[in-house]
């Protein structure tokens, strides 16, 4: 005659450790992607590779200046789009974190010309309502045609090999503290 064996399993411990693990995970990949980002509108540098950005080209340092503005802190003139990266709960920021990827970014219209370079439209610039236009060496007009502006590539999204180092040190770190009893 055979006896009936019966195993039983507890996964518990492993389900609480792998919980502990997922809920590590969550957030901590953007948080570094965010601080790159910080440190390229610090340094005026690409986050990736260290390059510093082209210098802002002499007009448009001068209407800087005439505004009371840094020439030092590029692409920060509002601070909208600097925010829009830092600020995760704001109206233009993006954050997505799924299975195997976390993407960080911001849906600022302007955004994509300054990280990638790009030439502007011609266009009509108007003055505003009762004002007029001071063009150099020409006088006041209500309306001037802009042929468009070359803007170089300033990029401000992206990690370099430390920050990579820091989300595998970081995944490192949690994966050993959740698996722990």
């Amino acid at each position: 005659m055979s006896e009936l064996i019966k195993i039983s399993i507890s996964d518990e411990a492993l389900r609480a450790a792998l919980g502990r693990l997922i809920a590590s995970l969550t957030n901590m990949t953007p948080e570094i992607m965010v601080d790159a980002s910080a440190r390229a509108f610090q340094n005026n540098a690409d986050p990736s590779t260290g390059t510093p950005w082209q210098p802002l080209s002499a007009a448009r340092q001068k209407q800087r200046e005439g505004k009371g503005r840094s020439v030092v802190n590029m692409l920060q003139d509002s601070g909208l789009l600097v925010g829009s990266i830092a600020n995760t709960g704001g109206r233009y920021a993006v954050r997505e974190i799924g299975p195997g990827y976390a993407l960080v970014g911001t849906n600022v219209p302007y955004a994509a010309i300054h990280q990638f370079g790009g030439k502007t439209g011609p266009r009509i610039i108007r003055a505003k309502k009762g004002k007029a236009l001071k063009i150099p060496g020409i006088g006041f007009r209500r309306s001037v045609n802009h042929p468009g502006s070359v803007i170089p590539a300033r990029p401000f999204l992206g990690v370099g090999p430390t920050d990579i180092q820091d989300m595998l040190d970081t995944i490192t770190r949690n994966l050993q503290k959740a698996l722990k009893p």
